[in-house]
């Protein structure tokens, strides 16, 4: 008799330490659940922030770069009319009385496209102006890849720009408060199964004791392990 009841008081005291075991095992599993989610909800603000930041950029950057354009083309208009005066010197007939006026029109012509050309070029970015000289000005160019590349990197080092970052990790954290959520769930099934063991008969009560401890490792298994 008194074997049975020691049994008996053993059990309810394991089932009882099991019991301690879960509820310290739920709450700090509801609490990694909330750090999950907190980190997964903040990840994915400073993923928007990146985008938004990212459009804004990218908005500003191709104004600049179709200002760069714009200039750039107005400078090989204007350094080809130059190209074309001076061309044009030449088919004046030097027997026409009025040829020297004619010159003097197509010299003052030259330099203002050349002077109009000078200005334009200035107000562009030198650092992505290619410009060749082998035959015409025309085979310049506006490395607009280049420059709009440049811009990003330098923008990035001033603020996150890029939401890929962010993003891939935020679905990490919403799937590891899914796995806590679900873990936590598990725990609440094998606490009542260990309560049950405590008030069942002889008879009953190692099956609802075993399915809480099965239970239990579960849990473990997907809070540590992870399931979504």
């Amino acid at each position: 008799m008194k074997d049975g009841q020691e049994k008996t008081s053993s059990f309810k005291t394991i089932v009882s330490v099991l019991i301690a075991l879960v509820a310290v095992t739920g709450a700090f599993v509801a609490w990694q659940s909330s750090q999950s989610s907190g980190e997964a909800s903040t990840l994915e603000s400073n993923g928007i922030k990146a985008a938004l930041a990212r459009a804004k950029a990218e908005i500003e950057i191709s104004a600049n770069l179709y200002r760069n354009q714009i200039n750039f083309d107005s400078y090989l208009l204007d350094y080809r009319n130059a190209e074309i005066t001076m061309d044009q010197t030449t088919e004046v007939p030097t027997t026409m009385i009025d040829s020297q006026q004619a010159l003097d029109q197509l010299f003052y012509g030259r330099m203002e496209s050349i002077n109009r050309a000078a200005v334009y070029r200035d107000l562009v970015d030198i650092d992505y102006f290619h410009e060749q000289f082998t035959s015409s000005v025309t085979n310049s160019f506006f490395d607009q890849d280049r420059y709009r590349q440049a811009m990003l990197a330098q923008v990035a080092t001033m603020q996150a720009i890029d939401p890929q970052v962010y993003f891939p990790r935020v679905d990490f954290q919403r799937g590891r408060a899914l796995d806590f959520a679900l873990s936590g769930v598990i725990l609440s099934g094998a606490l009542v199964c260990f309560t049950l063991a405590l008030v069942l008969s002889n008879r009953w009560k190692f099956f609802p004791a075993a399915m809480g401890c099965g239970m239990y490792i579960f849990s473990l298994v997907i809070a540590f392990a992870g399931f979504f």
